[in-house]
């Protein structure tokens, strides 16, 4: 139990240890329709076609950037519809914002995947050994 510890400890400033990965939002929330289910199956569609469908059913307008790419094959049985989004975003590292005035979803890729620069990288080594430093800490003390 104390490895695990000290482990979340150390992997959590770089975020390799979370609750679950999300897809990233900004601005409030789509209001889903909670009784709203797909079922469907699609070989090789295009995932812009697919999100459309879906936030359609929904009654919202998407736009996409031009960097939201390449299909997708998948099968979906009675699955809330929030979730496949959720889940299809997540996997394919989009973003999105919603407007509630003009109820549409922009759609977008992450930015997170550019390479880090080095105040970035200099931010995470310090957080790292700032937490390292708390563990050796505690770890002295309770023994």
């Amino acid at each position: 139990m104390r490895a695990r510890s000290i482990a979340t400890a150390l992997l959590l400033p770089l975020g390799l240890v979370s609750g679950g990965a999300a897809l990233a939002q900004s601005g409030p929330p789509i209001p889903w329709d909670k009784t709203l289910t797909v079922t469907r199956t699609s070989s090789e569609e295009d995932i812009k076609t697919v999100l459309r469908s879906l936030l359609q059913a929904n009654g919202l307008s998407v736009i996409f950037t031009p960097d939201v790419e390449g299909t997708i094959s998948f099968r979906l049985q009675k699955v809330p519809v929030a979730s496949s989004f959720d889940q299809l975003g997540q996997e394919h590292n989009l973003a999105y914002t919603y407007n509630p005035t003009a109820k549409t979803v922009s759609i977008t890729t992450k930015v997170n995947n550019a390479p880090m620069v080095e105040s970035e990288c200099t931010v995470i080594v310090s957080s790292i050994l700032e937490q390292f430093a708390r563990l050796l800490y505690i770890f002295h003390t309770e023994t």
